[in-house]
């Protein structure tokens, strides 16, 4: 699958807000497990997130895609 179809499946197919568990189903080469997630954003390298009161994650989908 080349790039271009890749980003076209995953803007179809996800939310505006994305969960770690989302990204989880949605790309799992790139995160095989939850820590994978939250060992990128320790080093600074993860998508763009919003870290709500309650303690949850969230993503947004268009800075998932420009990750």
């Amino acid at each position: 699958m080349c790039l271009e179809q890749f980003l076209k499946n995953a803007e179809k197919n996800l939310s505006d807000v994305v969960s770690d568990r989302d990204l989880i189903q949605a790309f799992p080469k790139i995160f095989p497990r939850p820590h994978s997630l939250i060992r990128l954003r320790i080093l600074k390298i993860s998508p763009p997130y919003l870290k709500l009161s309650n303690g949850r994650v969230v993503y947004l989908k268009a800075d998932v895609l420009a990750w």
